[in-house]
């Protein structure tokens, strides 16, 4: 997948009308959106306030994704402000799917550490979202998310889980797409590293299988496959359980405009898209 090129751009501007102005850079490195430190505070008092840090990772997880039900969803957040300089983007009001997942790990990770600070936390993006860890340029950022999961697992940030399958295709999707993307060699050769790896996966068929399904859990992160040419993933969010304990997921929903849980379980969403073939899962340490 494309980081964004897959969203479209619903929205010209955020939906509370942020100013960008309202942090300064620091070092021409960092926007933050109006009030962003504010919610990072509000989520680290909620968190201590339910003892959070004391809890498992993946349901730390869970429990934040929740805390934003009903978010609003904005598309290509990152591409919208990120134009001639790369900057790292803070958005703690909404999201597209990536930044969802993105926003809910970093923050879990804090929390899980105990580290309470602004600055930990945009360390702690900035290391999640970008090549080695390191924001350089547009061609660092981990723009697919099947390379997101595997420099994740180089950086001990998650761990692949093995399903039934092995998934490889030719990935070009967004050197043949994105304007910033067009001739850009380090972004094809990106492609081309991708276009050999063969990556674990769940077919959307094996989801309906018990013992396939024992090897996920809730807080789990899962990247749809595609089956869309040049494409590695259509759509990512978190596994949830629901009462009656099929397994569904949360996920910022360009469709309805707003991080939420899918009504059925995760098989029936695979299914029901032709452009999916199965899924990716990482598991976060």
């Amino acid at each position: 997948m494309t980081r964004r090129e897959f969203c479209k751009f619903l929205f010209l501007l955020p939906a509370f009308g942020f100013s960008l102005n309202a942090c300064q850079a620091e070092n021409n490195k960092i926007i933050c959106l109006d009030s962003e430190e504010i919610l990072f505070k509000q989520k680290i008092k909620w968190a201590i306030n339910n003892s959070l840090a004391k809890k498992p990772l993946n349901i730390i997880i869970l429990e934040l994704a929740k805390s934003f039900l009903d978010a609003p969803y904005e598309a290509a957040t990152l591409d919208l402000y990120n134009q001639e300089t790369e900057r790292l983007i803070i958005n703690l009001h909404s999201y597209d799917c990536f930044t969802f997942v993105e926003t809910v790990l970093a923050l879990a990770r804090c929390i899980k550490k105990q580290k309470t600070n602004f600055a930990d936390y945009k360390r702690e993006l900035e290391f999640i979202r970008y090549r080695n860890g390191k924001l350089n340029n547009y061609e660092s950022r981990l723009h697919y998310f099947s390379e997101w999961i595997l420099n994740g697992s180089q950086k001990r940030i998650v761990k692949l889980i093995n399903g039934s399958d092995l998934i490889q295709k030719p990935i070009f999707y967004l050197s043949q797409n994105a304007e910033r993307a067009k001739n850009n060699q380090i972004i094809e050769q990106s492609e081309r590293r991708l276009s050999q790896v063969k990556l674990p996966s769940f077919n959307c068929s094996s989801l309906q299988n018990t013992s396939q399904l024992a090897l996920l859990k809730e807080g789990d992160i899962i990247g749809f496959t595609s089956n869309i040419e040049g494409l590695d993933i259509n759509h990512v969010g978190f596994l949830i359980k629901k009462p009656d304990q099929s397994l569904s997921f949360i996920h910022a929903s360009s469709r309805n405009q707003k991080v939420e849980i899918y009504k059925d379980n995760l098989a029936d969403y695979c299914s029901s898209l032709k452009s999916n073939k199965g899924i990716l899962v990482a598991r976060s340490y």
